[in-house]
Protein backbone atom coordinates (compact mmCIF):
# COMPACT_ATOMS: atom_id res chain seq x y z
CA UNK A 1 0.00 0.00 0.00
CA UNK A 2 2.99 2.60 0.42
CA UNK A 3 1.98 3.57 3.77
CA UNK A 4 4.51 5.27 6.20
CA UNK A 5 5.04 4.03 9.45
CA UNK A 6 5.21 7.51 10.76
CA UNK A 7 1.10 7.74 9.50
CA UNK A 8 0.66 4.20 11.12
CA UNK A 9 1.83 5.44 14.35
CA UNK A 10 -0.02 8.86 14.40
CA UNK A 11 -3.61 6.72 13.81
CA UNK A 12 -3.03 4.49 16.17
CA UNK A 13 -1.83 7.20 18.61
CA UNK A 14 -5.33 9.01 17.78
CA UNK A 15 -7.18 5.63 18.82
CA UNK A 16 -7.29 3.74 15.23
CA UNK A 17 -7.26 0.09 15.62
CA UNK A 18 -4.54 -1.97 13.22
CA UNK A 19 -7.67 -3.19 11.38
CA UNK A 20 -8.84 0.28 10.80
CA UNK A 21 -5.26 1.62 9.49
CA UNK A 22 -5.37 -0.87 6.98
CA UNK A 23 -9.30 -0.65 5.63
CA UNK A 24 -8.50 3.14 5.54
CA UNK A 25 -5.00 2.83 3.60
CA UNK A 26 -6.69 0.14 1.50
CA UNK A 27 -8.86 3.06 0.50
CA UNK A 28 -6.15 4.87 -0.64
CA UNK A 29 -6.70 7.57 2.54
CA UNK A 30 -3.39 8.80 3.83
CA UNK A 31 -2.86 8.08 7.63
CA UNK A 32 -1.75 11.32 8.57
CA UNK A 33 -4.85 13.19 6.88
CA UNK A 34 -6.94 10.07 8.76
CA UNK A 35 -5.68 10.92 12.38
CA UNK A 36 -6.01 14.45 11.17
CA UNK A 37 -9.95 13.50 11.04
CA UNK A 38 -10.39 11.31 13.84
CA UNK A 39 -8.72 14.50 16.10
CA UNK A 40 -11.46 16.42 14.93
CA UNK A 41 -13.95 14.22 15.22
CA UNK A 42 -14.96 12.46 12.35
CA UNK A 43 -15.69 9.31 12.98
CA UNK A 44 -13.86 6.03 11.27
CA UNK A 45 -17.14 5.28 9.36
CA UNK A 46 -17.78 8.73 8.12
CA UNK A 47 -14.09 9.03 6.49
CA UNK A 48 -14.67 5.08 5.20
CA UNK A 49 -18.09 5.61 4.00
CA UNK A 50 -17.37 9.23 1.64
CA UNK A 51 -14.28 7.19 0.06
CA UNK A 52 -15.58 3.76 -0.76
CA UNK A 53 -19.55 4.07 -1.06
CA UNK A 54 -20.01 7.97 -1.94
CA UNK A 55 -16.46 8.01 -4.45
CA UNK A 56 -14.64 10.53 -2.52
CA UNK A 57 -11.36 11.13 -4.03
CA UNK A 58 -8.26 10.58 -1.57
CA UNK A 59 -7.13 13.94 -2.56
CA UNK A 60 -10.52 15.96 -1.24
CA UNK A 61 -10.55 14.49 1.87
CA UNK A 62 -8.58 16.96 3.37
CA UNK A 63 -11.64 19.28 2.30
CA UNK A 64 -14.30 16.21 3.41
CA UNK A 65 -12.59 16.46 7.30
CA UNK A 66 -12.56 20.48 6.81
CA UNK A 67 -16.56 20.33 6.22
CA UNK A 68 -17.45 17.77 8.66
CA UNK A 69 -15.88 19.80 11.63
CA UNK A 70 -17.90 23.07 10.15
CA UNK A 71 -21.14 21.05 10.26
CA UNK A 72 -20.68 18.07 12.20
CA UNK A 73 -24.26 16.61 11.53
CA UNK A 74 -23.71 16.96 7.65
CA UNK A 75 -24.92 14.14 5.43
CA UNK A 76 -21.56 12.67 4.01
CA UNK A 77 -23.09 11.87 1.07
CA UNK A 78 -24.28 15.77 0.22
CA UNK A 79 -20.64 16.84 1.55
CA UNK A 80 -18.80 14.32 -0.57
CA UNK A 81 -20.68 15.47 -3.43
CA UNK A 82 -20.63 19.71 -2.78
CA UNK A 83 -16.96 18.62 -2.62
CA UNK A 84 -16.89 16.47 -5.81
CA UNK A 85 -18.77 18.84 -7.88
CA UNK A 86 -16.50 21.56 -7.75
CA UNK A 87 -14.38 19.29 -9.69
CA UNK A 88 -16.68 17.28 -11.44
CA UNK A 89 -20.26 19.04 -12.51
CA UNK A 90 -17.73 21.70 -14.10
CA UNK A 91 -17.12 19.19 -16.64
CA UNK A 92 -20.74 18.01 -16.38
CA UNK A 93 -21.82 21.29 -17.10
CA UNK A 94 -19.67 22.44 -19.30
CA UNK A 95 -20.86 19.11 -21.68
CA UNK A 96 -24.69 20.62 -21.24
CA UNK A 97 -25.47 17.98 -18.80
CA UNK A 98 -28.58 18.60 -16.09
CA UNK A 99 -27.11 19.00 -12.69
CA UNK A 100 -29.82 17.49 -10.66
CA UNK A 101 -30.00 14.61 -12.98
CA UNK A 102 -26.11 14.05 -12.82
CA UNK A 103 -26.65 13.35 -8.92
CA UNK A 104 -29.58 11.50 -8.79
CA UNK A 105 -27.81 9.33 -11.36
CA UNK A 106 -24.34 8.98 -9.49
CA UNK A 107 -26.40 8.31 -6.07
CA UNK A 108 -27.49 5.39 -7.53
CA UNK A 109 -24.03 4.22 -8.22
CA UNK A 110 -23.15 5.95 -12.07
CA UNK A 111 -19.48 6.45 -12.07
CA UNK A 112 -18.62 9.90 -13.38
CA UNK A 113 -16.61 8.39 -16.37
CA UNK A 114 -20.11 6.87 -17.34
CA UNK A 115 -22.04 10.11 -17.24
CA UNK A 116 -19.10 12.51 -18.89
CA UNK A 117 -19.80 9.60 -21.61
CA UNK A 118 -23.47 9.91 -22.12
CA UNK A 119 -23.43 13.52 -21.94
CA UNK A 120 -21.06 13.69 -24.67
CA UNK A 121 -23.38 11.92 -27.10
CA UNK A 122 -25.87 14.12 -26.06
CA UNK A 123 -28.44 11.92 -23.76
CA UNK A 124 -30.97 13.28 -21.43
CA UNK A 125 -28.88 12.80 -17.77
CA UNK A 126 -32.71 12.02 -17.11
CA UNK A 127 -33.11 9.30 -19.48
CA UNK A 128 -30.34 7.72 -18.47
CA UNK A 129 -30.58 7.95 -14.81
CA UNK A 130 -34.37 6.34 -15.17
CA UNK A 131 -32.99 3.88 -17.46
CA UNK A 132 -29.94 2.70 -14.74
CA UNK A 133 -32.22 3.01 -11.96
CA UNK A 134 -34.53 0.25 -13.88
CA UNK A 135 -31.89 -2.06 -14.08
CA UNK A 136 -30.13 -1.66 -17.83
CA UNK A 137 -26.45 -1.57 -18.05
CA UNK A 138 -24.63 1.82 -19.03
CA UNK A 139 -23.07 -0.66 -21.86
CA UNK A 140 -26.02 -1.58 -23.33
CA UNK A 141 -27.66 2.31 -22.85
CA UNK A 142 -24.33 3.43 -24.70
CA UNK A 143 -25.01 0.86 -27.63
CA UNK A 144 -28.16 1.74 -28.20
CA UNK A 145 -27.89 5.50 -28.01
CA UNK A 146 -25.09 4.48 -30.96
CA UNK A 147 -27.58 2.61 -32.63
CA UNK A 148 -29.90 6.42 -32.55
CA UNK A 149 -32.41 4.66 -30.11
CA UNK A 150 -34.49 6.91 -27.74
CA UNK A 151 -33.27 5.96 -23.70
CA UNK A 152 -36.97 6.48 -22.74
CA UNK A 153 -38.24 4.12 -24.81
CA UNK A 154 -35.65 1.45 -24.33
CA UNK A 155 -36.47 1.74 -20.70
CA UNK A 156 -39.90 1.29 -21.38
CA UNK A 157 -39.56 -1.42 -23.94
CA UNK A 158 -37.54 -3.42 -21.34
CA UNK A 159 -39.80 -3.41 -18.39
CA UNK A 160 -42.37 -4.58 -20.89
CA UNK A 161 -39.83 -7.86 -21.26
CA UNK A 162 -38.16 -6.73 -24.75
CA UNK A 163 -34.49 -8.14 -24.69
CA UNK A 164 -31.77 -5.81 -25.13
CA UNK A 165 -30.69 -8.09 -28.08
CA UNK A 166 -34.51 -7.56 -29.76
CA UNK A 167 -34.36 -3.44 -29.45
CA UNK A 168 -30.73 -3.79 -30.64
CA UNK A 169 -31.83 -5.01 -33.95
CA UNK A 170 -34.91 -2.47 -33.78
CA UNK A 171 -33.02 0.16 -33.25
CA UNK A 172 -30.50 -0.97 -36.01
CA UNK A 173 -33.24 -0.81 -38.46
CA UNK A 174 -34.19 2.24 -37.56
CA UNK A 175 -37.20 1.29 -36.23
CA UNK A 176 -39.06 3.02 -33.33
CA UNK A 177 -38.66 1.43 -29.98
CA UNK A 178 -41.77 2.65 -28.95
CA UNK A 179 -43.79 1.48 -32.10
CA UNK A 180 -42.11 -1.02 -31.76
CA UNK A 181 -43.15 -2.12 -27.90
CA UNK A 182 -46.68 -1.53 -28.58
CA UNK A 183 -47.05 -3.71 -31.85
CA UNK A 184 -45.51 -6.77 -29.49
CA UNK A 185 -47.24 -5.97 -26.68
CA UNK A 186 -50.86 -4.63 -27.94
CA UNK A 187 -50.94 -5.29 -31.93
CA UNK A 188 -50.04 -9.00 -31.18
CA UNK A 189 -47.01 -8.98 -33.35
CA UNK A 190 -44.09 -11.00 -33.09
CA UNK A 191 -40.27 -10.12 -33.02
CA UNK A 192 -39.46 -11.55 -36.63
CA UNK A 193 -42.55 -9.56 -37.90
CA UNK A 194 -41.75 -6.29 -36.70
CA UNK A 195 -37.88 -6.70 -37.80
CA UNK A 196 -38.94 -7.25 -41.18
CA UNK A 197 -41.59 -3.91 -41.63
CA UNK A 198 -38.85 -1.83 -40.26
CA UNK A 199 -36.31 -3.10 -42.90
CA UNK A 200 -39.09 -1.73 -45.50
CA UNK A 201 -38.30 1.65 -43.57
CA UNK A 202 -42.19 1.33 -42.59
CA UNK A 203 -42.61 2.97 -38.95
CA UNK A 204 -43.86 0.58 -36.20
CA UNK A 205 -46.11 2.94 -35.63
CA UNK A 206 -47.98 2.44 -38.09
CA UNK A 207 -47.74 -1.23 -38.68
CA UNK A 208 -49.23 -1.12 -34.64
CA UNK A 209 -51.97 0.82 -35.56
CA UNK A 210 -52.50 -1.72 -38.38
CA UNK A 211 -52.75 -4.94 -36.45
CA UNK A 212 -54.66 -3.40 -34.10
CA UNK A 213 -57.35 -2.87 -36.52
CA UNK A 214 -57.00 -6.65 -37.35
CA UNK A 215 -54.92 -6.54 -40.65
CA UNK A 216 -52.86 -9.05 -41.35
CA UNK A 217 -48.75 -9.08 -41.51
CA UNK A 218 -48.81 -10.64 -45.05
CA UNK A 219 -51.49 -8.55 -46.00
CA UNK A 220 -49.57 -5.52 -44.48
CA UNK A 221 -46.00 -6.19 -46.23
CA UNK A 222 -48.05 -6.75 -49.29
CA UNK A 223 -49.32 -3.63 -49.27
CA UNK A 224 -46.15 -2.31 -48.49
CA UNK A 225 -44.14 -3.84 -50.97
CA UNK A 226 -46.31 -2.19 -53.65
CA UNK A 227 -45.48 1.48 -52.81
CA UNK A 228 -48.95 1.77 -50.83
CA UNK A 229 -49.20 4.01 -47.17
CA UNK A 230 -50.25 1.96 -44.14
CA UNK A 231 -52.45 5.22 -43.15
CA UNK A 232 -53.93 5.20 -46.94
CA UNK A 233 -54.49 1.63 -46.62
CA UNK A 234 -56.16 1.97 -42.95
CA UNK A 235 -58.77 4.62 -44.95
CA UNK A 236 -59.13 2.51 -47.88
CA UNK A 237 -60.62 -0.37 -45.67
CA UNK A 238 -61.98 1.69 -43.16
CA UNK A 239 -64.20 3.16 -46.58
CA UNK A 240 -65.32 -0.58 -47.21
CA UNK A 241 -62.16 -1.29 -49.81
CA UNK A 242 -61.12 -5.41 -49.83
CA UNK A 243 -57.89 -6.51 -49.53
CA UNK A 244 -57.57 -7.87 -52.79
CA UNK A 245 -59.08 -4.44 -54.44
CA UNK A 246 -56.25 -1.88 -52.13
CA UNK A 247 -53.90 -4.67 -53.73
CA UNK A 248 -55.19 -3.99 -57.30
CA UNK A 249 -54.92 -0.38 -56.79
CA UNK A 250 -51.56 -0.08 -54.79
CA UNK A 251 -49.85 -2.38 -57.73
CA UNK A 252 -51.47 0.29 -60.35
CA UNK A 253 -49.48 2.92 -58.57
CA UNK A 254 -52.78 4.85 -57.18
CA UNK A 255 -52.46 6.50 -53.56
CA UNK A 256 -54.44 4.13 -51.24
CA UNK A 257 -55.69 7.47 -49.61
CA UNK A 258 -56.83 8.96 -52.77
CA UNK A 259 -58.69 5.51 -53.76
CA UNK A 260 -60.40 5.87 -49.86
CA UNK A 261 -61.75 9.50 -51.25
CA UNK A 262 -62.96 8.19 -54.59
CA UNK A 263 -65.01 5.89 -53.18
CA UNK A 264 -66.17 7.92 -50.63
CA UNK A 265 -67.15 10.18 -53.11
CA UNK A 266 -68.79 7.84 -55.09
CA UNK A 267 -67.30 5.88 -57.24
CA UNK A 268 -66.96 2.12 -57.63
CA UNK A 269 -63.62 0.34 -57.50
CA UNK A 270 -64.35 -1.00 -60.80
CA UNK A 271 -64.38 2.93 -62.32
CA UNK A 272 -61.21 4.02 -60.61
CA UNK A 273 -59.56 0.47 -62.22
CA UNK A 274 -60.75 1.21 -65.72
CA UNK A 275 -59.90 5.06 -65.72
CA UNK A 276 -56.34 3.77 -64.83
CA UNK A 277 -55.94 0.78 -67.13
CA UNK A 278 -57.94 1.20 -70.03
CA UNK A 279 -58.12 4.87 -70.07
CA UNK A 280 -55.01 5.90 -69.04
CA UNK A 281 -55.85 8.96 -66.13
CA UNK A 282 -51.93 9.69 -65.12
CA UNK A 283 -51.64 9.27 -61.25
CA UNK A 284 -50.94 13.19 -61.11
CA UNK A 285 -55.05 14.32 -62.29
CA UNK A 286 -56.33 11.51 -59.94
CA UNK A 287 -57.60 14.45 -57.51
CA UNK A 288 -59.00 15.71 -60.51
CA UNK A 289 -60.85 12.28 -61.00
CA UNK A 290 -61.56 12.32 -57.77
CA UNK A 291 -63.64 15.60 -57.75
CA UNK A 292 -65.30 15.22 -61.16
CA UNK A 293 -66.70 11.93 -59.24
CA UNK A 294 -68.05 13.75 -56.23
CA UNK A 295 -69.83 16.17 -58.79
CA UNK A 296 -71.37 13.20 -61.42
CA UNK A 297 -71.01 9.89 -60.08
CA UNK A 298 -72.87 8.68 -63.25
CA UNK A 299 -70.85 10.17 -65.84
CA UNK A 300 -68.41 8.35 -68.59
CA UNK A 301 -65.10 7.50 -67.03
CA UNK A 302 -63.43 7.66 -70.73
CA UNK A 303 -65.41 10.93 -71.00
CA UNK A 304 -64.64 12.24 -67.42
CA UNK A 305 -60.26 11.08 -68.19
CA UNK A 306 -60.58 12.58 -71.48
CA UNK A 307 -61.68 16.07 -70.40
CA UNK A 308 -58.87 15.76 -67.82
CA UNK A 309 -56.07 14.98 -69.90
CA UNK A 310 -57.22 17.94 -72.18
CA UNK A 311 -57.52 20.09 -69.98
CA UNK A 312 -53.40 19.66 -69.15
CA UNK A 313 -52.49 19.33 -72.65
Amino acid sequence: MGVGLGGYRSARDGGASHAECVEVAGAGVDLWVYRWALDAGVGHTQVVEAVTVHGLPAVLVNGFVRRMVATPDGEVATVVFELVAGVETGEIARLGGNLGWYRRARDLGCTHAECVEVVGLGVYLGWYQLARNAGCSHGELVEIVGLGGNLDEYRWARDAGCSHGELVEIAGLGGNLDGYRWARRDGGARHRECVEVAGLGVSLWGYWVARRHGYAHTAIVEIIGLGGTLDGYGLARDAGARHRQCVEVAGLGVDLAGYRLALVAGGTHAQIVEAVTVHGLPPGLFNGFVDRLAVTPDADVATVVFELVAGVS
